[in-house]
Order: structure tokens, then C-alpha cells, then sequence
């Protein structure tokens, strides 16, 4: 059932209709709503009548704190409580959400920080402020903190924290400048992001060409082709070599490359 309309059923439950919800102030009685289980649903669909239905002693902290945070940011000066406010389940959507005034919410030893990822998301530009590599969440965040966090990767940088299997891609695809810092071919995942290693850190190739790690399908040799095209002499034989559709392989490069690469497929395939 819509919250908007349990939130009619809870005063009048004889006139569920949901023509009326965007009639607040003709239906709104603070006597009548069932705070308990409706706080949310005023937050949530009727924001815009914060004034009238705000009241911080009647308001469910605890059930529809997230739904302050969530949509009714634009007030927040007016409801703001450090003690009311469900940080377990609502730190997170203040990052989100009302990240605008993290000076005024941030509490480290309240914020519950299996939500920090939410911080690296959202927050970055406060990065200095919230920042602690213990008390990270490294599993859901190592991504997060590559691609919105990669200015500041000398600070939190640490390989044995880093979550590679996950975000290993993170890494290639937004730190590749910092290519020479992270890089470690064996905790690096070859499997689920040898594509982002091609693609986005091709000025490196030397360091991590590795052919026997790579899965050479025929999107890895597109982006070989596209990324590393100068290297060509190093991995065209290599491609030939190991996939088995030569023949469409063989077709799709002389497609794309210049006369001095083409020669070169033409003498391997001459030479098998």
C-alpha cells in the first residue's frame, strides 16, 4: 500500500483516496496521524508542508530518520537533533543527502562507519575532515575512494587495506596516474579487470604486459588495438597465438590498423 495513502487510512480510514494526498492542509490534523507509523510518510510525500507538520516530540526518530535526511534537506536547520537522530540506520543518508552541511552533523563517534563508504561517495570534498583508516569501511568503499577520492590517494593509499578483488578496475580506470605506486601484478585481479588495464593504462604496458594473465577474447584485442596500437609488435603475435577464431581475429585488425601493423599480421599468418 502507498504510504501516502496509509498515511489517509490512519485518520480517516473511511476515505482512501488518493486524489486527496496532495490536499494536505484540508485533510492534516497533528491530533489524528498515527506519528508511530506515519512520521516517514510526512517526510517523505509532504516535505513541502514542513512548517505545518513538523513536530520533534511527536516525530518516529527511530522508525523515519533516514526520511528526514532524504527529503527534507532543504529544512534541515529546522530539525536537526544529534540526539534524536537514528545514526545506525541514517548516517548514511546524511552523507547523501544533506552532505552540504557536514559541518554541522559530522560526529565520528556517532556516525555509524559501515555506512563511510557513503562518505567517499558523497563527501570527498570534506575528505580531510572524516577521514580514518581504521574505522573505514575498506569492503564497500575501496571503489569509491579510487573514483571520488584518487586526488587525495597518496593519504589513503594502503595495499594491504585495499579491497583488489573487487576494485582492482577501480584502480586502473581512476588512479591510473598513480599507476607505479599501487600496482602489484599479484594481488591485482587479471580476471575482472584486465579490461580497464588495457584501456586505461596503456602508457604502462611494459610493466604489466603479461600475456599469460590475460584473457585475450575479442573485446581485449579491440581495446589493444584502440589503447595499444604502438605495442603492437609485443602482443599481436602473442593474440594470434591464443585466440582461436583467428581468422575473425585476423579480419577485425586489418580493419583498424596502419600498413606497417597489417604487414606484420600478414607475415605471422604466413608464417602459421
Amino acid at each position: 500500500m502507498d504510504l501516502g495513502i496509509r498515511v489517509l487510512r490512519a485518520f480517516d480510514p473511511n476515505r482512501i483516496e488518493p486524489d486527496r494526498i496532495g490536499d494536505f492542509t484540508k485533510w492534516w490534523d497533528p491530533n489524528k496521524i498515527n506519528w508511530f507509523t506515519e512520521s516517514g510518510a510526512l517526510a517523505q510525500y509532504f516535505p513541502q508542508y514542513f512548517d505545518i507538520w513538523w513536530d520533534p516530540e511527536k516525530y518516529n526518530w527511530k522508525a523515519a530518520s533516514r526520511e528526514l535526511a532524504q527529503s527534507c534537506c532543504e529544512h534541515f536547520h529546522k530539525w536537526w537533533d544529534p540526539e534524536k537522530f537514528d545514526w545506525a540506520r541514517g548516517s548514511r543518508y546524511l552523507a547523501q543527502h544533506c552532505s552540504k552541511h557536514f559541518d554541522i552533523w559530522w560526529d565520528p563517534e556517532r556516525f555509524n562507519w559501515e555506512a563511510s563508504w557513503t562518505l567517499a561517495l558523497h563527501c570527498s570534498e570534506c575528505f580531510h575532515k572524516w577521514w580514518d583508516p581504521e574505522r573505514f569501511n575498506w569492503v564497500e568503499g575501496s571503489g569509491y575512494l579510487a573514483q571520488y577520492c584518487n586526488k587525495y590517494f597518496d593519504i589513503w593509499w594502503d595495499p594491504e587495506k585495499y579491497d583488489w578483488g573487487h576494485y582492482s578496475w577501480a584502480l586502473a580506470k581512476h588512479c591510473s596516474e598513480y599507476f607505479d605506486r599501487w600496482w602489484d601484478s599479484k594481488k591485482y585481479n587479471w580476471r575482472d579487470a584486465s579490461y580497464e588495464l588495457i584501456e586505461y593504462c596503456c602508457k604502462h604496458f611494459h610493466k604489466w604486459w603479461e600475456p599469460s594473465h590475460i584473457a585475450l577474447d575479442v573485446t581485449a584485442v579491440e581495446k589493444l588495438i584502440d589503447c595499444c596500437e604502438q605495442y603492437c609488435d609485443k602482443w599481436l603475435p602473442v593474440v594470434l597465438s591464443k585466440v582461436r577464431t583467428i581468422a575473425k581475429v585476423a579480419a577485425f585488425v586489418l580493419d583498424r590498423v596502419d600498413d606497417v601493423r597489417r604487414t606484420l599480421l600478414k607475415e605471422t599468418l604466413q608464417r602459421r
